[in-house]
């Protein structure tokens, strides 16, 4: 899912592949199919250890001009799913709001839906909510 966001208004679908490195980080592959192209980018989350707010620091190889970004977690039960935001300001002055909801499992159950639904519903008006799917019948084979 996303949030009141320009970037990806032809996006098709998009996935994510975890590898854990160690304790504090994870190496990542986001890809993203659009227009019939998948644009893949490869980085490392790593835990700020410098604050105690749920923080962490994403940085992508792929992409040289790719600052480090941060992300928070809003909430997470830690067996079935997370709630990572992040705001950035672009150039233009606009800021731009992302929402990442991250399940253990392809399909949440109701219950876990309902939660993360009540959850993004406290903090986001839900209508401005954009759906990125991650299904294998909409992504087809992946690179």
């Amino acid at each position: 899912m996303k949030y009141e966001d320009t970037y990806g208004s032809s996006l098709t679908c998009a996935y994510g592949v975890y590898t854990s490195i160690d304790d504090n980080s994870v190496k990542v592959v986001d890809c993203e199919l659009s227009e019939g192209k998948y644009t893949c980018l490869t980085g490392i989350i790593s835990v700020d250890n410098q604050t105690l707010e749920g923080r962490t620091l994403y940085a992508y190889f792929d992409n040289p001009t790719q600052k480090v970004d941060a992300f928070k977690y809003l909430s997470t039960d830690y067996d079935n799913y997370a709630i990572v935001y992040e705001c950035k300001e672009k150039p233009t002055g606009k800021s731009v709001h992302y929402l990442w909801i991250s399940s253990r499992t392809p399909i949440m159950s109701d219950s876990t839906k309902t939660t993360v639904d009540a959850i993004i519903g406290k903090y986001f008006d839900q209508n401005e909510v954009k759906l990125i799917e991650q299904n294998l019948n909409i992504c087809g084979s992946r690179p």
